[in-house]
Formats: structure tokens, sequence, C-alpha cells
């Protein structure tokens, strides 16, 4: 999990129905913003641009590609562990930079779901 990751009742149960579906071996939950009291409109405003994101092309392309086509966020990330330990995330340099999106790219070319 990164730092904008949070375990809540409902992020435990998305893990929780990822796993027991067993169809895909990576899986992306839903990031929300200012959801206590709002501290700055405006980079709470800036931040629902991730959620619409987060709920259009990165949901979509999952949906119906399976694969990360057109990026990977770390945040709410699920992975079956021999998956996870397949991919790795040790990539050194290359993957330094984004190693979120990194992994995902690694993931998508070696076949997952």
């Amino acid at each position: 999990m990164d730092e904008e990751t949070l375990l809540t009742e409902n992020s435990v149960k998305g893990i929780l129905n990822f796993v027991e579906d067993g169809k895909a071996e990576f899986g992306q939950g839903l990031i929300t913003y200012a959801n206590e009291n709002v501290v700055n409109w405006v980079t709470t405003l800036s931040d629902s641009f991730r959620v619409a994101d987060d709920l259009g092309k990165l949901r979509f392309q999952f949906k119906v590609f399976h694969k990360p086509l057109f990026g990977w966020k770390g945040s709410y990330v699920v992975t079956s562990a021999r998956a996870e330990r397949a991919v790795s995330f040790e990539n050194g340099v290359d993957g330094s930079i984004a190693e979120d999106c990194y992994f995902g790219m690694r993931a998508f070319s070696q076949g997952y779901k």
C-alpha cells in the first residue's frame, strides 16, 4: 500500500470481493479525497480530477481491456502474492521514477490481467 491508501471497512470489503471473484491477478480500487473537513478548496477541487480519472479512464480500461493501457496508479492496488512476486517491484533505476506505473506495465507485458 502506498501513502494515500487507507485501510477502511469498505476497502477491506473490496479486497475480499476481488479475492473471492478470482478472475484477475491484479485489481485497483477507487481513491477519494476530502472525506473529512475541506482544508483548502483549491487543492480539494484539483484532487477531484484524480477521482474522475479513476472512475473514468482507469475503470474503463480494466473493465473492457483487462489491461493498464492508459495508466496505472499506486493507490489501492491489490494483487495475488504469486503475481506480485513474479512481476516484482525490484526494477532498479529503470523503474524508480514511477514504480507503480512501471510495475503495471511489466505485469501487462507478462500477460497478467
